[in-house]
């Protein structure tokens, strides 16, 4: 079988993902199926992992006839592309989720300066339109990574792990949100704040087509 050094840690983010640190000596199982995705086994465990983060040991030879089918079934492959194609899915969504707060609250609330000064948009939103920001970003780098002919093919673990210290921005978020709900709390009990409120959601409702 072929071996491979491990060039960088890899983490794993699916359950069918191999991890392992710098250094390690990775058993190749499965080059040939994807050029990007590897599988393989070290440690006692076996999953799916970049061809990038390793370099393939000199002298280290395989042939895909002998490579046993039973390391990696149709089954899994079957699995990791559903899991990666409900991530994907879910992160649309998510997306869409984002902009529908972002256009139709946000900005509607920043027009009406007379009701909403700038102190009150922070206090009811926080840092929204910046984790908004952060997943539209983070959702094209996902699409860039995603094979959607072969999707359990997609390496899309590098791009969470290259973004992963930017989701610190939820820290400042969280921390904020009681402050938002006790402030829009106390705005929906005065009429013309909930009728504001209403008027945007209808729009919201109206633009989308639910």
């Amino acid at each position: 079988l072929l071996s491979a050094e491990a060039v960088w840690d890899h983490v794993a983010i699916l359950p069918d993902e191999l991890p392992f640190a710098i250094g390690d000596i990775v058993s190749v199982l499965d080059y040939s199926s994807h050029a990007e995705l590897w599988y393989g086994s070290c440690r006692e465990r076996t999953g799916w992992f970049p061809s990038s983060y390793v370099r393939v040991l000199n002298g280290s030879t395989a042939s895909s006839e002998s490579i046993p089918s039973s390391y990696f079934p149709q089954s899994m492959r079957f699995l990791r592309a559903k899991i990666v194609q409900e991530l994907m899915q879910t992160e649309r969504d998510y997306v869409n989720l984002l902009q529908n707060i972002v256009q139709g609250f946000v900005e509607q609330c920043r027009r009406r300066s007379d009701l909403f000064p700038a102190a009150r948009v922070q206090r009811l939103f926080g840092n929204i339109e910046s984790i908004y920001a952060l997943h539209c970003k983070f959702l094209r780098e996902l699409e860039l990574a995603f094979n959607q002919s072969i999707p359990e093919s997609s390496a899309i673990g590098t791009v969470f792990l290259r973004n992963r210290s930017k989701f610190a921005i939820y820290s400042e978020y969280c921390n904020n949100r009681p402050v938002s709900s006790a402030e829009l709390a106390a705005l929906t009990e005065q009429p013309h704040y909930y009728q504001f409120f209403e008027v945007c959601f209808e729009k919201l409702i109206n633009s989308v087509g639910v």
